[in-house]
């Protein structure tokens, strides 16, 4: 298949580099990404500017397709998405060609981090010149949901990709991303200063396309550094450390350069964790049920509704401690309870499991 049509699927498996560790990338589901509707969510920019559909399937209202568009995260951690319903799957549409797609993410460090302002940006052409059909400009970082600068896009439709363009996109990025000096996670400026960052290194990056294209120089060489994907060396690190003296004990560990008890098994991947143990026959998940309340007395635990629930067995509270063991517990001086009793102390407070 042409590189042309597959841009969207490539921008996708950039971004998995740099999403998260092996560990979470190994049990991770794009379902899950989607639904959690986190505002810097490193795959939701991309299906937004891409606009993606999904299939939602409930028992009670059977199944339906939604557009990812600007309407489709309405709040903090809140879709269109009902309550009963699942996602079955996720069409990702093909680029056409002339068409262009990437994606751009910046955090603190490279690998393994989350976001501070992340990016899915795609323009379309009309056939055979550089006059704008279409464009999407999608931000993570930005807002407490994923958001489209929609009147950005509309505004472009009609003009020719040219550096006179680069200015007033810059301009109404600003007027569609607006953050107030206060805005959750700090550092506003820079965070806008990375929405237009994106969109020039997406610009100098079709420019260069173009330019390959039609053989013609649209930018300086000084510029493409600008446009290149880092993909950095297998890290590597050494020990350097004095030789003890001829004197000293075989058991005395001072200055030797002693490996770690576990480190073979962690860096062969074969050292084991809870998630990597089977289940076994009759195993049961455990769950903390909290208080909502920052100081309250207990006048009546009902778990009746609870244990009602299918899949629900018992329940543990401050009553069933005595016959296991204490109730008591503390770093130093046992004075807090495991479970309240009659009083809870602080929010999140435990009260029975």
């Amino acid at each position: 298949m042409p590189e042309s049509r597959t841009q969207v699927f490539a921008a996708i498996i950039e971004m998995l580099r740099w999403f998260a560790g092996h560990q979470i990338r190994n049990v991770a589901v794009i379902a899950g990404n989607i639904t959690t509707a986190s505002p810097i969510s490193d795959l939701n920019p991309l299906f937004l500017s891409a606009g993606c559909h999904l299939t939602l399937v409930s028992k009670s209202s059977g199944s339906r397709t939604v557009k990812m568009d600007h309407n489709f995260f309405l709040s903090y951690r809140k879709t269109v998405i009902k309550p009963d319903e699942v996602l079955l799957n996720i069409l990702i549409p093909f680029t056409k060609p002339d068409e262009f797609f990437y994606g751009y993410k910046q955090a603190h460090r490279r690998e393994d981090d989350i976001a501070i302002v992340n990016a899915g940006i795609r323009v379309l052409f009309e056939e055979g010149t550089n006059v704008i059909k279409e464009a999407a400009f999608s931000y993570g970082g930005m807002a407490p949901i994923t958001v489209i600068a929609v009147n950005t896009a509309k505004a472009i439709v009609g003009r020719k990709w040219e550096d006179s363009l680069v200015q007033d996109v810059c301009t109404l990025l600003e007027k569609d991303l607006p953050l107030s000096p206060d805005a959750p996670g700090g550092t506003v400026e820079y965070r806008r200063t990375l929405t237009t960052s994106f969109f020039y290194k997406f610009y100098l990056t079709v420019q260069l396309k173009i330019q390959q294209k039609e053989g013609k120089r649209k930018i300086p060489s000084s510029f493409k550094s600008a446009t290149s994907i880092f993909h950095g060396n297998a890290s590597k690190g050494s020990q350097v450390f004095d030789e003890v003296g001829t004197g000293q004990l075989e058991d005395d560990s001072v200055g030797r350069p002693l490996v770690h008890v576990s480190a073979a098994k962690q860096s062969t991947g074969e050292a084991v964790y809870c998630d990597d143990m089977p289940m076994i026959t009759g195993e049961l998940y455990l769950a903390l049920v909290t208080s909502t309340e920052a100081h309250a007395k207990i006048i009546n635990i009902d778990p009746s509704e609870a244990l009602s629930m299918s899949g629900v067995v018992t329940y543990l509270g401050h009553g069933d401690i005595p016959r296991l063991g204490s109730n008591q517990t503390g770093a130093v001086v046992c004075d807090e309870e495991i479970f309240a009793s009659e009083e809870v102390q602080e929010y999140s407070y435990s009260t029975i499991a």
